[in-house]
């Protein structure tokens, strides 16, 4: 398999929690295992369609409206 060096991002733990947390849920409900990359393109997908974008990079870049990427606390003010 190539390798491309793509950039892997830093998931803080209160996210990954929440995802584990959501994994269980779905897996409750639908009584079948989801694996966690399913879940993430799912919650990815769902992100890009609710912004009415398509597939393209600078669909991509323009996604996140300025006020929703204002509002994301830096990891300098993230709480623990």
């Amino acid at each position: 398999m190539p390798s491309y060096g793509l950039y892997q991002p830093f998931i803080e733990d209160r996210n990954v929690r929440r995802l584990y947390r959501l994994k269980v849920r779905f897996k409750n409900k639908l009584h079948k295992r989801m694996p966690m990359t399913v879940l993430i393109n799912r919650i990815l997908d769902d992100f890009f369609d609710a912004q009415g974008e398509g597939d393209s990079e600078s669909d991509a870049l323009n996604a996140a409206s300025p006020e929703f990427l204002l509002a994301t606390p830096s990891l300098s003010e993230a709480q623990p």
